[in-house]
């Protein structure tokens, strides 16, 4: 668990009687992880801790959103980059740059190559993207291909 993470949860940086935490995707550990978590005295977080997170106040799943008629419409896209030169520099973590000057994983310009390629194939104008890592989608979302 980071130590920002640590010390909101115990409450010494940030004072208040109570912290709301909402995520759309509530992380839970169990069993084999967490036997290995305490056998590598590693410390985890899981959702499930009312000790950590306090009672679940509320809970909406999926199903209950869409029979509430609570969600707008939306398409899922999902991009493949199948470019054999993007493909490989981006399993072998190379650096890139588009103009000289920008310097990006070349794992974000292929996923910006793809995203532009879909954007124009489904007429896109809002997209949503994930990634794997905080770090990875900021490096995304700072790019000047997207601005």
């Amino acid at each position: 668990m980071s130590s920002d993470f640590a010390t909101v949860l115990d409450g010494k940086a940030v004072k208040g009687a109570r912290r709301l935490f909402m995520t759309a995707t509530p992380r839970y550990f169990a069993g084999r992880v967490i036997k290995a978590g305490k056998e590598a005295d590693f410390e985890y977080a899981s959702m499930d801790d009312e000790a950590k997170f306090g009672p679940v106040f509320h809970r909406l799943p999926f199903g209950g959103a869409i029979d509430r008629d609570l969600l707008t419409d939306y398409q899922v896209v999902v991009v493949g980059v199948d470019d054999a030169t993007y493909l490989e520099w981006a399993q072998k973590g190379i650096l890139v740059t588009r103009d000289g000057k920008e310097i990006l994983s070349a794992a974000t310009l292929a996923g910006q190559i793809g995203l532009a390629k879909a954007m124009r194939k489904h007429d896109l104008h809002r997209i949503i993207s994930f990634h794997s890592r905080v770090s990875r989608a900021r490096e995304f979302a700072a790019s000047r291909a997207l601005q």
